[in-house]
């Protein structure tokens, strides 16, 4: 789908700002279990759309929801706008993988729903929540119930609540993982509209090579756990972008020569973990 939004280059100013973050999570009696992200750092941009791509279990979930504020660093230093993270705000939306709508509420009530809890005029929360059900291509659709939408238009319901309360930065867990290839397609192609449209900061969890190229200004690539960046790759072309540009395949070739050995790392870590199971059981 092509976008008659001028695309703006990211700022240089930052947004997120990771210094020796640690994640280690403990058992009942606080005795470390796992370690899952250790001395990680990197910087997101304002209105960049940053992807953090890795080996699946490496940490990428885990590193966004400190930056949502569900979880808590285990040490180092996390920054949002200058300032530490202490919990969840609204200056943060999250899109995860599963859509999470209210069942018993239509599109319209869904989108809706952080500005009801905000106290906002309904009249007012009316017009912004379809402004955003607009945005995403659902006019149409908002007095329809959760149950009559296909995967990628409840998606799209998601992404507009998130939007609707007008957060700084918007937290994106796998959004397309559940979704069939044609669906993630578009869903591929709409996010980049939205994305040109809003100038919002993107920050963006995916363990597809495809889905990092095709929408990152930068991808930054986890280790296998406990996660580091390894690398971080700038895609410096126009959107919509193509897999077929030769560009984008060099690319791609680089990102699998780092990230196969830490797939192997995973996988090999993961066999260990279940044989020493097996053994002790």
């Amino acid at each position: 789908m092509e976008t008659n939004a001028v695309a703006r280059p990211p700022s240089t100013v930052p947004k997120v700002e990771a210094m020796g973050v640690q994640k280690v999570f403990y058992d009942r009696l606080r005795r470390p279990l796992v370690c899952a992200i250790r001395d990680l750092n990197l910087e997101v941009r304002q209105r960049e759309f940053a992807v953090l791509l890795g080996p699946s279990g490496c940490g990428k979930s885990t590193f966004l929801h400190l930056v949502a504020g569900v979880e808590k660093a285990s040490g180092g230093q996390l920054l949002v706008d200058g300032q530490p993270v202490q919990g969840p705000g609204r200056d943060r939306g999250i899109v995860f993988q599963e859509h999470a709508l209210f069942p018993w509420k239509s599109v319209l009530g869904n989108v809706r729903y952080g500005l009801d809890v905000g106290g906002v005029p309904r009249q007012r929360a009316n017009e912004t929540a379809l402004h955003f059900i607009n945005l995403v291509g659902l006019t149409g659709f908002e007095q329809a119930y959760p149950h009559t939408l296909s995967g990628g238009m409840k998606q799209r319901v998601a992404i507009a609540r998130a939007l609707a309360y007008d957060p700084d930065l918007l937290l994106m867990d796998e959004p397309f993982g559940a979704l069939d290839a044609q669906t993630r397609a578009f869903m591929i192609d709409d996010l980049a509209r939205i994305h040109a449209e809003t100038l919002k900061t993107v920050l963006f969890v995916t363990h597809s090579v495809e889905e990092a190229l095709l929408l990152a200004d930068r991808i930054f690539i986890f280790s296998a756990r406990p996660c580091q960046v390894k690398k971080v790759l700038s895609v410096d072309l126009p959107r919509p972008r193509q897999v077929v540009d030769a560009r984008l395949r060099d690319l791609q070739t680089e990102i699998m020569a780092i990230l196969s050995p830490e797939v192997k790392r995973m996988l090999d870590a993961e066999n260990k973990a279940i044989s020493a199971a097996g053994a002790g059981g």
